[in-house]
């Protein structure tokens, strides 16, 4: 298991608040650090490397690189698999864009992190396996608020997030994916979650509303698991399965 860290010459070469931060690695990962937040102000903060055990003489380290940037698409774009992307405090803008994640990285936030989009594009693309967990995203537009798309290959875990779409889908899972969802709160203008093509979802103790349509919908040849979910606030069916 690889555990991740930001090297510090790095971390005192940055003098000024990013809004996001993206651990490197360790080779081997056998040397543990702890973050924690010291201040916050607007979308950034600052953030200290706590003390740790010395590394054994034989422990040697990736080369430094840069992990803090102004942007999550450009957090997103620099990820190596393995990395994980931190979102800190305060509202991060979509930019109009996409945020992509096309490497084997963890998206995770900060409880007072928002990702405000405004475009008609997903607030977020899931393109390649990968983990988020505590992103909020709050999307206006007639584009999806979260979209898992691509082959059978292709399978996302999803935790404690809060999804919001003005006028489409809150999660949408299309063409051949897995997503596996839990505890996450999904408020759709359209749907709460909508599965299709030959995609499969697993959603367990979920809050599901679609404003528009279905809590949740399953069409064409997919499969939908829904355990301890609550649906409520639906324009139409709690649960629709079609053909």
């Amino acid at each position: 298991r690889r555990l991740l860290t930001a090297t510090a010459a790095e971390m005192r070469a940055t003098a000024e608040c990013w809004p996001c931060v993206v651990g490197t690695r360790w080779r081997p990962a056998r040397k543990r650090w702890r973050w924690r937040e010291v201040s916050g102000r607007g979308a950034g903060g600052r953030v200290e490397r706590l003390p740790a055990p010395p590394s054994p003489p034989h422990l040697t380290t990736s080369a430094p690189r840069r992990t803090s940037f102004r942007s999550l698409h450009a957090a997103l774009a620099a990820a190596r698999d393995g990395d994980t992307v931190l979102l800190l405090p305060g509202t991060h803008n979509g930019l109009g864009r996409s945020a992509r994640v096309t490497r084997r990285v963890r998206l995770s936030a900060h409880p007072h992190a928002v990702l405000d989009f405004r475009g008609n594009a997903p607030a977020l693309r899931l393109e390649r396996a990968c983990a988020v967990d505590g992103v909020r995203v709050d999307a206006t537009g007639f584009r999806e608020g979260v979209r898992v798309d691509g082959g059978s290959s292709l399978a996302v875990h999803i935790s404690g997030c809060r999804v919001s779409a003005s006028a489409d889908d809150a999660l949408f899972v299309c063409g051949g994916a897995a997503a596996s969802v839990r505890g996450c709160e999904l408020k759709g203008g359209r749907h709460g979650v909508h599965v299709v093509g030959r995609a499969r979802a697993t959603l367990a103790a979920c809050s599901l509303t679609g404003e528009a349509g279905a809590g949740a919908a399953a069409v064409q040849h997919t499969t939908l698991r829904l355990a301890d979910c609550e649906i409520a606030g639906c324009g139409e069916e709690g649960v629709r399965a079609a053909g």
